[in-house]
């Protein structure tokens, strides 16, 4: 997945800066579900991808199962 793809679908980018070094990720919340993606620095060449927070169990590398999930939560969300 590209950064690009994080932004259309409407995640927050997180600037983080540790021992003066600067990185940044990506979350979005929904309800009280937050996404979020790893730092930048690790992104190497399988690219981006989103996990749900405190989670290792789910992993998402492209954008149209990203929409899905994104799609399903929503739905969930509004319904509660």
């Amino acid at each position: 997945m590209r950064e690009q793809d994080l932004i259309d679908l409407g995640f927050n980018r997180v600037d983080i800066e540790d021992y003066g070094d600067v990185d940044h990720y990506y979350n979005l919340d929904i309800g009280d579900i937050t996404l979020i993606t790893h730092c930048q620095s690790e992104v190497g060449d399988i690219g981006w991808f989103v996990e749900m927070f405190n989670s290792e169990t789910l992993r998402v590398y492209d954008r149209q199962g990203l929409e899905d999930l994104i799609h399903i939560l929503n739905v969930h969300s509004l319904n509660h």
